[in-house]
């Protein structure tokens, strides 16, 4: 395997809900309900020749007892040298020069992303609007990206731009947090096949609509 694919899958599922510690070991950590998902990771890290930890666990969460599982990987000279590359003063950031690959971007979106489902469209007839309802299709999708900084999310919207796919930032909780929208017709189309192929079988509910209505 070449070090450009073991960089990709360790830089992936480190960019959403993993984190690199600094002594360059991978850890990610999901709900009882993504079980298959993080063992869809761990299969991942192996195939490129990680040693990777599973286990189940439970502890205090939203005021209840709450089962997790989690992962994580041999300490690696290359988890350290990506524990500098992607760390700012111990914080999560998106490098300037860093390629998200197809392959990363579908696990950004199955850690961090949405389909937003819409069952109607506005149709303009004699200078009226009219609420037409219809099958659920996707409006946008969105990807939330809480943690990272301007300078990430400037270069997560150039990366998704190479891909011809034109997105856009809104804010929520008092412009606190930015989350990345993905809500043009033909964008929408290139995100969904441009990840598809990646997608855990138990994932896959988030791409099981059509991106845009034919009225």
């Amino acid at each position: 395997m070449k070090s450009e694919n073991i960089k990709e899958i360790l830089l992936g599922c480190a960019i959403g809900d993993g984190c690199i510690r600094k002594n360059g070991c991978l850890q990610i950590t999901h709900s009882i309900k993504q079980k298959e998902y993080i063992i869809y990771k761990k299969i991942l890290l192996e195939s490129v020749g990680f040693k990777v930890t599973f286990k189940e666990f439970e502890r205090e969460s939203y005021g209840e007892i709450r089962k997790f599982v989690m992962i994580y990987t041999n300490v690696t000279e290359l988890g350290k040298s990506m524990r500098k590359y992607m760390y700012l003063n111990d914080i999560k950031i998106i490098p300037d020069d860093l390629n998200i690959t197809p392959l990363m971007w579908s696990l950004i979106f199955q850690d961090d992303g949405r389909q937003n489902k819409i069952s109607h469209y506005i149709s303009k007839k004699g200078g009226i609007n009219t609420r037409v309802e219809t099958n659920p299709w996707v409006n946008r999708y969105t990807i939330y990206t809480d943690c990272f900084d301007d300078k990430s999310i400037q270069n997560i919207i150039k990366s998704l731009k190479y891909y011809n796919i034109d997105s856009r930032i809104s804010y929520s909780n008092k412009n606190k947090y930015p989350h990345i929208h993905i809500t043009n017709k033909i964008s929408k189309t290139n995100f969904k096949e441009l990840i598809c192929n990646y997608i855990c079988d138990n994932m896959d509910y988030k791409l099981d609509l059509p991106t845009y209505l034919i009225s």
